[in-house]
C-alpha cells in the first residue's frame, strides 16, 4: 500500500506491548475489514505535517472521524491521540495550524475542531490522557490548555454528555470537551526519528 505516512518522521511502525492479546486482534481484525476504506481516505486525504516539540512529533489529519475511531487510526500509524503536555506545544500546534492556513479547511471540513488524546469518556469528570495518565482538573502543576467555562459537559445533543476533548476552532483553538460521536479532524503524535529534535520548531 502506497501511504503518505511512509514520509513521517517514524522510525518503526510496529505493535507495541500495549497492543498484544485481544486488543492487538481488534486492531488487526479493524485493518482486515476496513483495508479499502483506510486505503481510500489514505490516498485522498495527505496529513500536515505539524511541529517536533519536546522530541514529539505532531501530525494533523482533515479527515473527519468521531473519537473513537481517531484513536485507532492514530494507533494503527504507529502513534497515538496527541498528548498536549505543555503550553509550548500547544502553542506550536496552533501557531502551525495558522502558519499552513488550514483554519478555513478545518472550519468547513473538519467538524470545526481537532481531537486530542484527553477524555472522561469512563468517569464523568475525571479525564484521562490515551495513555493512562490522569489530568487532576485541580492541580496547576499540570498543563490546561481550556477555554473559558470549559469543561461544561453540555448535554443538549446528547444525554450523555460531552466526553472528549478537541482543539476547538470557536475558541482559538484552546480545549473544550466535545461529543464523541461528532466527526472532526485530529492530531496524531509520533516518537520524533533524531532524539535531538528537542525543541519546538
Amino acid at each position: 500500500m502506497t501511504s503518505i505516512a511512509l514520509t513521517l518522521c517514524l522510525c518503526v511502525a510496529i505493535f507495541t506491548p500495549q497492543c498484544m492479546g485481544g486488543r492487538r486482534n481488534n486492531v488487526i481484525s479493524y485493518i482486515m475489514n476496513h483495508v479499502d476504506e483506510l486505503q481510500q481516505r489514505q490516498d485522498a486525504v495527505t496529513p500536515s505535517f505539524g511541529p517536533i516539540c519536546e522530541g514529539r512529533n505532531y501530525q494533523i489529519y482533515l479527515d473527519p472521524l468521531n473519537w473513537s475511531a481517531a484513536k485507532l487510526k492514530c494507533e494503527i500509524n504507529g502513534g497515538m491521540l496527541a498528548k498536549i503536555r505543555s503550553q509550548d506545544i500547544h502553542v506550536a500546534i496552533v501557531d502551525y495550524i495558522k502558519e499552513a492556513k488550514l483554519t478555513s479547511t478545518i472550519v468547513n471540513d473538519a467538524g470545526k475542531g481537532l481531537w486530542i488524546g484527553l477524555g472522561d469518556k469512563d468517569e464523568e469528570g475525571r479525564y484521562m490522557w490515551v495513555d493512562g495518565e490522569e489530568l487532576d482538573l485541580n492541580e496547576c502543576s499540570q498543563y490546561q490548555g481550556w477555554a473559558a467555562d470549559e469543561p461544561n459537559n453540555n448535554d443538549k445533543k446528547d444525554d450523555n454528555g460531552q466526553d472528549c476533548v478537541q482543539l476547538w476552532k470557536m475558541r482559538q483553538f484552546d480545549w473544550d470537551d466535545g461529543y464523541c460521536n461528532d466527526s472532526k479532524g485530529y492530531i496524531c503524535e509520533y516518537a520524533a526519528c533524531d532524539p535531538s529534535c528537542v525543541a519546538c520548531l
